[in-house]
């Protein structure tokens, strides 16, 4: 039986939805904080798709961790072995493969929610087609839109030579990419809407904003988000399924 191994760099950031989305499905599932370089995994332990989580620190961090969970990712994908990195995950996958994540990137932070669009290629691809057109389902059954939860501010500013860009954000024109197994996003499909107000306003407090300017926003912000639930379900589902049976 498959079994998901959710890598989490950041004790802060956690798995949010993506247990649900495993039971939901029918498969099992391990967290593994990466501590020390002994902490990553080798391919030969993973028995399904890997995912990799965000974190507060970046893809240029110097930590015990961070060049075997590089040479993982390249293994994976060697192997043709599925593996999903999640905005600092796709920034350490860019890396990875040669390409360059910007820490900070001028002018591409987000932080709240942004809607993506998807690329030519994106609705065929055999990795991420299946879950964009399951969350565009959504949308329309629920009269909504497909808003994704973001909060970074590095960014991927040049894909790996071999990456397929499938979506773009209005501020990050590198936001879902696919090289072989490795599945990247910059957005958060596994924040709900609690998730996605409070780094919105832990942000705001960052920046040192009154509450009351940003207040009303965080709000509309998460009434957003709620609707958009069913839309970033489906595609976190769609995807791991996909996944799971490549």
């Amino acid at each position: 039986m498959s079994v998901v191994k959710i890598l989490q760099p950041d004790p802060t950031v956690d798995a949010g939805l993506i247990p649900s989305w495993i039971e939901k499905i029918g498969l099992s599932y391990s967290i593994t904080a990466l501590s020390n370089a002994q902490s990553v995994p080798s391919l030969s332990d993973c028995r399904g798709p890997i995912v990799i989580l965000g974190g507060t620190m970046s893809a240029h961090s110097d930590l015990p961790w961070m060049a075997p969970l590089r040479a993982l990712i390249v293994e994976a994908v060697e192997n043709n072995h599925p593996i999903l990195g999640i905005c600092l995950g796709a920034q350490i996958g860019a890396e990875a493969f040669g390409g360059t994540t910007e820490v900070p990137a001028e002018g591409m932070g987000e932080e709240g929610l942004t809607s993506l669009t998807l690329t030519h290629a994106a609705l065929d691809d055999p990795y991420v087609g299946p879950a964009c057109a399951a969350a565009q389902q959504a949308a329309h059954a629920n009269h909504v839109l497909w808003n994704v939860a973001v909060s970074h501010h590095d960014a991927v500013v040049h894909l790996p030579a071999q990456a397929t860009l499938l979506a773009s954000s209005a501020t990050c024109p590198i936001h879902l990419w696919r090289q072989g197994s490795f599945v990247a996003c910059q957005h958060h499909p596994e924040a709900d809407a609690n998730t996605t107000y409070r780094w919105f306003t832990e942000d705001c407090e960052r920046q040192g904003r009154d509450v009351a300017d940003y207040s009303a926003l965080a709000m509309n912000l998460h009434t957003q988000a709620q609707a958009s639930a069913p839309c970033n379900t489906a595609f976190g589902t769609t995807l791991l399924t996909t996944l799971t049976h490549l």
